[in-house]
């Protein structure tokens, strides 16, 4: 799974969410902590591209974390794909049901792209030109690589803070990138016919 990448704490402080370098998230009840208590294992390409699984590749490492309103098994989680997702984490007959739901971002188009984006780190301009000061010059230094459109700087469930608020309901989430702040409605759809729920996303994009 790889180190500790990002760490989220329940409204009530009775359960943590972790992620990890590898694209691993796991909760944690307090009262329990020997062993998770749900966790969320990574995906595929594959996977993905078939309707299988969705959520945070294999070798992408989870940037954020934040539980929705009360909730202990519902939060997001952003990574450094540039992908952020819903989850909310049930069971049905005693059998863990997860459901995932991206709200933010674009999978990768191969898994080459994919390695190409973890590695992206930092880019030198080129070797260093020494000078007769002993200096170098400012533009042979090496650079920080600029960041990317879709990059998510930041992300939080609103409102702010543990207070229960009457927007709750609505399940609000704000995503920061370089460009734009996103808010993100999510909630649940109940259907009068008895038909499986349905999570709904809306969004307001604000420039």
């Amino acid at each position: 799974m790889g180190p500790v990448t990002a760490l989220a704490l329940s409204h009530d402080h009775t359960f943590i969410a972790v992620g990890h370098m590898r694209g691993h998230v796991q909760l944690y009840d307090l009262s329990k902590p020997d062993i998770p208590a749900r966790s969320v294992p990574p995906t595929s390409l594959a996977a993905v591209r078939k309707g299988q699984q969705e959520g945070h590749l294999l070798g992408s490492r989870i940037v954020s974390l934040g539980f929705i309103s009360a909730r202990h098994t519902a939060f997001v989680s952003a990574d450094d794909q540039e992908l952020a997702f819903y989850h909310s984490l049930g069971k049905v007959l005693f059998i863990e049901a997860n459901d995932c739901l991206r709200i933010l971002g674009k999978y990768p188009d191969t898994d080459a792209d994919l390695i190409a984006n973890t590695l992206r780190r930092v880019e030198p301009d080129g070797p260093e030109t020494p000078k007769a000061s002993g200096f170098s010059s400012p533009r042979s230094r090496p650079r920080k690589s600029q960041r990317k459109a879709g990059t998510i700087l930041a992300m939080s469930p609103l409102p702010l803070g543990t207070t229960e608020h009457p927007t709750d309901t609505y399940q609000l989430t704000a995503l920061l990138t370089p460009i734009k702040l996103v808010v993100l409605v999510l909630f649940k759809a109940y259907s009068l016919a008895s038909h499986p729920i349905q999570t709904k996303t809306r969004g307001t994009t604000v420039n």
